[in-house]
């Protein structure tokens, strides 16, 4: 069984990531939430990708980039398949 599972929001299309940082956090849940606060208090610059719109909803509330999409989809992340 994979360890992977699709969201409930998985046939909404990705947002446009139109920032670029040093570090990008996918995934936002507890951890990343974590991660993001620590890069954030250290004034690393980060983007956050979660496909989980409430997850990118609370990101957004406390001012820090985050982007709708699926960090396993390498189009996500504007990167082409060459």
């Amino acid at each position: 069984m994979p360890r992977y599972r699709r969201s409930k929001n998985d046939d909404g299309e990705a947002d446009s990531i139109d920032e670029q940082a040093p570090v990008i956090v996918a995934g936002v849940g507890r951890f990343g939430q974590i991660i993001c606060r620590l890069l954030r208090a250290n004034n690393v610059p980060i983007v956050a990708l979660d496909h989980e719109i409430e997850q990118i909803e609370n990101l957004r509330q406390t001012n820090i980039k985050s982007f709708f999409g699926d960090a396993s989809r390498p189009d996500d992340l504007g990167v082409s398949g060459q």
